[in-house]
């Protein structure tokens, strides 16, 4: 019998061809794994960095409309007031609950007595680490900080108020 004519593969070759065959599969399922990876870390960032900067300029574009502006501990009011009448037109009360991290919004017309207390219709953002705001003369400097899923950002952007600042009636 002439064995140089078989042509065919050994045991040993098909079984070191498999091995060979198992070891990339497994390198390229690792590399994927980590680029999935790696893209699901960037797009949380994104996120958080995203939403961070929608409410600032949610909050900025409120300071816009306002002429009288405080803030005290995690509240941040703003006053709508019509200066020739010295009166209140509307008011509008930013308020971190810092106990759950939620930032709500409050808005009213006329100066009534407005009741801060937690209301879904009212919640701008969760888990809102802080939030506080310098005010001087008609400038407010706002500083936001937002947590998610391991990732926190703080943005800090300052508002040039449209209108000048009054007192309060």
């Amino acid at each position: 019998m002439n064995m140089e004519k078989n042509k065919g593969l050994t045991l040993i070759e098909l079984i070191i061809a498999m091995a060979v065959g198992g070891i990339l599969i497994l390198a390229i399922t690792t590399f994927m794994e980590w680029g999935s990876k790696g893209f699901q870390n960037t797009q949380q960032e994104l996120d958080v960095q995203m939403e961070t900067q929608m409410l600032v300029n949610l909050i900025g574009d409120r300071i816009l409309e306002g002429n009288h502006i405080e803030f005290s501990k995690d509240t941040m009011t703003i006053y709508a007031i019509k200066e020739a009448e010295k009166t209140i037109t509307e008011k509008k009360i930013i308020w971190l609950d810092t106990s759950t991290g939620n930032l709500y919004l409050f808005e009213t017309s006329g100066n009534p007595t407005l009741i801060v207390a937690p209301d879904p219709k009212s919640l701008l953002a969760q888990n809102v680490e802080s939030f506080f705001a310098i005010v001087k003369e008609s400038k407010v400097t706002l500083s936001l900080t937002l947590h998610r899923v391991n990732r926190s950002f703080t943005l800090e952007q300052e508002v040039k108020m449209r209108n000048k600042q009054v007192p309060l009636p």
